[in-house]
């Protein structure tokens, strides 16, 4: 009851939060992708596992603190034994009891940690930093999850400015048809022209549908990440980030890569512990037949015995070994983290190289799409003036829609790029 009832108090605000951020979606405001980031995390199942870790954290921590208290111990014995100690001979005059064959015990024992030589200490910090360590685990599963919404943030954008080129192609090719049929029904054009731009009209919509079924499966998998429906319209468009060098990584690898090696400093100063010397004191109290402390008194007697216990153990030489064992593994954490850094430069690099070569890519895609729109307008008044024929305009209206489409796949790869260089560093705003 008390675990459910502190799992309650850690949940309840988290689903009051998720309850604001849905009905500021729900209301139909812009999303960003980094809102995305928020709700897909938050909504994950990983993310209840972190509730679960902090509770076992906290219950872990009231074990450890019962390691300070006295370890008390009730014991109950009952015995019989083929020979029990005697004098040899008897002495005149001196009457020796008979010590029985049959014994009974009752007993309460009492065992106190004075100096551990830390070792309680050392458990306590290794308990503490494994319990991190696994929490630094799930953040990094956890920041696995923006990779995915980029994919489907910036995939919905870009069919969503495919589907509206389409839509303006397709009005423009209804518009091109309605006055192709009537000027067949005047009898100055061929009825194979005609069929020719209603062949390209279906060719368009045909497109249009995939592209908008394309579409509405993408959302509908984004909505089902971040559980709200939403549409393309409220996804907002990022600002290009602009080239720059990152002087901090901020990714989550780098605190686990931190947290296993302190988990490992501490683990080796609690190897350090194992030739210190530990004091414990003790009790016995109980009640027997015969006392064990004195066979004379053959009848149930009470008893005691205080007292205290040094131990110093010897391991030779395994604590030495142990602790050269966890340096090794210390080197190879770093090495690790080393590696990863060497990476994560090596992709933004990359990144980097990827946007210049996307800006410039742009800026052709401008140009190149101003002079298809005055080879568009020139083909238009050819087409009207009858000098130039339907399937040569609807080539050069097909080239204007894809430079449209091109342009707009482009700035939207461009904005998804800047957001992957943050991502990739770890600088997420």
């Amino acid at each position: 009851m008390k675990l459910t009832k502190r799992l309650n108090q850690t949940i309840k605000p988290g689903i009051l939060s998720l309850m604001l951020l849905a009905s500021t979606v729900a209301e139909g405001q812009s999303v960003t992708v980094y809102s995305c980031y928020e709700m897909a995390e938050d909504l994950s199942p990983l993310k209840q596992k972190e509730i679960y870790l902090s509770s076992i954290n906290s219950l872990n921590q009231l074990i450890q603190n019962t390691h300070n208290l006295p370890r008390v111990t009730l014991e109950a014995s009952a015995s019989y034994q083929s020979d029990v100690f005697g004098l040899p001979a008897r002495i005149p005059g001196v009457d020796f009891p008979t010590i029985p064959r049959d014994q009974y015990n009752m007993s309460l024992q009492v065992k106190q940690k004075i100096f551990d030589g830390g070792v309680s200490k050392a458990s306590k910090a290794i308990e503490a930093l494994d319990e991190q360590v696994k929490q630094n685990e799930l953040d990094v599963s956890l920041y696995q999850i923006r990779n995915i919404i980029n994919e489907l943030y910036f995939g919905s954008l870009r069919l969503h400015q495919q589907e509206a080129v389409l839509i303006s192609l397709l009005a423009e090719f209804e518009n091109k048809t309605s006055a192709a049929r009537a000027a067949f029904n005047n009898g100055v054009l061929l009825k194979s022209e005609l069929n020719e731009l209603a062949k390209e009209q279906l060719k368009v919509s045909q497109q249009l549908v995939q592209v908008s079924h394309a579409k509405a499966a993408t959302l509908s998998i984004l909505s089902t990440w971040i559980n709200r429906e939403i549409s393309a319209e409220q996804l907002e468009l990022p600002s290009p980030v602009e080239n720059q060098s990152f002087e901090s990584i901020d990714r989550p690898e780098l605190l686990l890569f931190a947290t296993r090696n302190e988990k490992l400093s501490a683990m080796a100063d609690l190897t350090s512990t194992k030739n210190i010397p530990k004091l414990y004191g003790f009790a016995n109290v109980g009640y027997a037949q015969p006392n064990p402390l004195n066979f004379y008194h053959t009848d149930w007697n009470s008893y005691y015995l205080v007292g205290a216990r040094l131990t110093w153990g010897l391991d030779w030489g395994a604590s030495k070994y142990q602790k050269e064992i966890l340096l090794i593994s210390q080197e190879m954490t770093l090495t690790e983290q080393e590696n990863f850094l060497r990476q994560i430069n090596n992709d933004l690099i990359k990144k980097q190289s990827e946007i210049e070569q996307m800006k410039a890519t742009i800026v052709l895609d401008e140009q190149i799409l101003q002079m298809q729109n005055e080879i568009v307008a020139e083909a238009e008044k050819q087409y009207e003036n009858g000098t130039r024929s339907s399937t040569d305009l609807l080539t050069t209206l097909h080239e204007q829609a894809q430079l449209k489409m091109n342009l707009s796949i482009h700035s939207i790869a461009l904005a998804q790029m800047g957001v992957e260089l943050l991502t990739i560093s770890g600088n997420i705003p």
